[in-house]
């Protein structure tokens, strides 16, 4: 169960509390609060009473809490943790003539909004000044602050080009941290370019290293930034990730760790003892992707090869709530890794163990991993934190480390080494961003094993008839991984044909809901939402179709194993490897021809279907040899 003891903030010993909403959070809570005596719970109002009841105390439903007597209770503590949901309940439970100092609601922001207008924003610097001073000082520290801004900014973003020169002035009158802000603002609005993600990291730079009362500040920032490129890869600039080591080792000093000394790098000594630092576990759907399972295939194969394993999670957005300025903008968690660990042994061969840490302060709970790994004393980490370790600055000063990018060429992490893919994609983006040693490059393909259909599906079931030919692709950022040209060539070369059928899985995309809304009620497109058993979807598919963009493996090496053939371009990606490039196309038009030629040659398709299927089984059954020939190749660089 999560560590709720956040809510000792908001609550006191001997409060009587009636909870609001006893979904999975509200269910958690009560236990909490159960297994603490010095809280007592008199009550838990829920729109499913009947289904709630209880004889240990009263139940009631939302209608019944005018009858509620506010002096019954000391805190009504509102457990819904969707913002909009969470708003309506409030409203409820004043109109209802609870006073505000008795409500708790920690999961949604209640506060005061922006009156500023979206003229005075794009013209007027000092009016953005006050705004954001008025922000900043009056501690709301949740950027829906600004909401009203936000939402007519983005009725603005087809002006985006002719609106950015006019923002970007105001860039030069505000100081660093109302600056950040500002910059918030533009990328919640869509108004953003990678010039702005540069000043975004200049200006976090400027913050004084000395500032204790703004580290987690810091922090938040450099979580957020990985997110935002990995979002928007045009937010990226050749400097991006050299920035952000600089601000990574800023951020350790600023929370200047205490370190348990040891020998440094035990050089030229075996492999044994290897610990995987993985970025955290996830029990949500919306959450689940296909770092999990590489986790847990590295971590099984290394045991079977001789390793002794442990697995460390670093969980960089659990419990980061009480942030200077304001919040993350990438989500955060009420939980960690430690309320998975359960079902996540399931999964794991006996000999590999799992250190979690769930402490609230994120010092203490940065501390402790970094106390973990030197007590584990590892002769090797192998680090798939996925951009989020800033410890990274520290552990890698002390243990060989090899660093596992879990998409693209290109790294902000310290390390010892860097397993690259393959060399040609690593040195075509190197030259850009170079923020890699290449003497650290250790060529290593990464694979996720497939899993096993879970259920065998049916075409009638998703609207799709037998003759269809049927496209398919795989996301959870399609809303930004496909573009505009990508979407229109399929849609004009593609689905015009009678019987070219496109399943969309994942997030939606705007320009594609918008455009073709003809397409998707006639059927052409169909969107799912979420597909816990892609397998059994791939059986039913004819052609993966494949958008320009880092990540996306996982899914695709899945539907090559289904023997679907994958349209994608020639460009550095996290398959290249696997398909080669000379199955790749040059260009999107090439995609659509090789897509056509597919279509309406039944034998061509065959050919290339068993093709891919090949390729990824070859590549799925090396995969052991490949893990040991690179710690092989780690163990010969250590002695020299």
């Amino acid at each position: 169960m999560a560590n709720y003891s956040y809510l000792f903030k908001y609550i006191e010993k001997g409060n009587r509390i009636l909870l609001y909403g006893y979904g999975k959070n509200g269910r958690n809570i009560y236990q909490f609060l159960k297994e603490n005596p010095q809280f007592q719970i008199v009550g838990i109002i829920d729109r499913n009473a009947d289904m709630t009841a209880t004889y240990v105390f009263p139940v009631f439903h939302p209608s019944q809490l005018s009858g509620i007597p506010c002096k019954s209770f000391d805190k009504l503590l509102i457990t819904v943790m969707d913002q909009a949901a969470g708003r309506e309940i409030y409203q409820i439970v004043r109109e209802n003539g609870i006073p505000e100092e008795k409500i708790v609601a920690p999961y949604f922001y209640n506060g005061p909004s922006t009156t500023l207008s979206v003229e005075s924003f794009i013209q007027d610097s000092t009016l953005v000044h006050r705004e954001i001073k008025t922000f900043i000082d009056g501690q709301y520290k949740n950027l829906l602050f600004f909401t009203p801004l936000v939402e007519s900014l983005k009725t603005l973003e087809e002006r985006k080009d002719g609106l950015l020169p006019q923002l970007k002035r105001h860039m030069n009158v505000l100081p660093s941290v109302e600056c950040i802000v500002f910059l918030h603002i533009l990328y919640l609005s869509g108004l953003f370019d990678s010039e702005l993600m540069k000043r975004l990291m200049e200006c976090t730079l400027q913050i004084s290293k000395n500032r204790e009362e703004l580290r987690q500040f810091v922090y938040s920032v450099f979580i957020d930034t990985t997110m935002m490129c990995f979002y928007h890869s045009e937010y990226l600039f050749p400097e991006f990730y050299n920035m952000r080591k600089e601000l990574l080792k800023k951020i350790c000093k600023m929370y200047d760790f205490s370190i348990n000394q040891i020998e440094k790098n035990k050089n030229g000594a075996r492999l044994k003892k290897i610990c995987i630092l993985y970025e955290g576990f996830y029990q949500s759907r919306e959450n689940q992707d296909s770092r999990v399972p590489l986790c847990i295939q590295w971590s099984n194969m290394l045991v079977k090869l001789g390793y002794d394993v442990q697995i460390l999670t670093v969980d960089p957005r659990s419990y980061v709530l009480e942030t200077p300025i304001f919040q993350s903008i990438i989500w955060t968690r009420f939980d960690t890794s430690a309320d998975y660990i359960t079902s996540l042994k399931m999964k794991l061969l006996p000999q590999v163990s799992i250190q979690c840490e769930d402490k609230i302060d994120l010092k203490e709970r940065l501390q402790a991993i970094l106390d973990d790994i030197f007590s584990y004393d590892p002769d090797l980490i192998v680090d798939m934190s996925d951009e989020n370790s800033i410890l990274s600055y520290i552990y890698s000063q002390y243990f060989t480390t090899l660093y596992i990018p879990m998409r693209g060429y290109q790294s902000s992490s310290f390390f010892t080494y860097f397993a690259a893919r393959e060399r040609g994609g690593f040195e075509q983006e190197n030259r850009v961003f170079q923020s890699v040693n290449e003497n650290a490059v250790i060529v290593c393909p990464v694979c996720i094993l497939p899993p096993e259909p879970q259920a065998v599906y049916e075409r009638r079931n998703f609207s799709l008839e037998n003759e269809d030919f049927v496209l398919v692709t795989v996301g959870g950022r399609l809303n930004t991984e496909m573009s505009s040209e990508f979407i229109d060539l399929i849609c004009n070369r593609l689905l015009s044909k009678p019987n070219i059928k496109w399943l969309v899985v994942g997030s939606e995309n705007d320009y594609l809901t918008r455009k073709y809304a003809d397409y998707i009620s006639s059927k052409k497109i169909i969107y799912i939402a979420y597909e816990n058993d892609l397998p059994a979807l791939y059986r039913i598919c004819n052609l993966y179709i494949n958008p320009n963009r880092m990540g996306g493996g996982a899914s695709i090496i899945w539907a090559m194993n289904y023997g679907l053939p994958v349209a994608t371009l020639a460009d550095p990606n996290d398959v290249m490897p696997i398909i080669g490039i000379e199955n790749a196309a040059d260009n999107y038009n090439q995609m659509i021809d090789y897509a056509l030629t597919l279509w309406s040659d039944p034998v061509f398709w065959e050919r290339d279907s068993e093709m891919f299927r090949k390729r990824a089984l070859e590549f799925e059954t090396s995969m052991p040899r490949l893990i040991q020939k690179t710690l092989l190749k780690i163990e010969e660089l250590q002695k020299i």
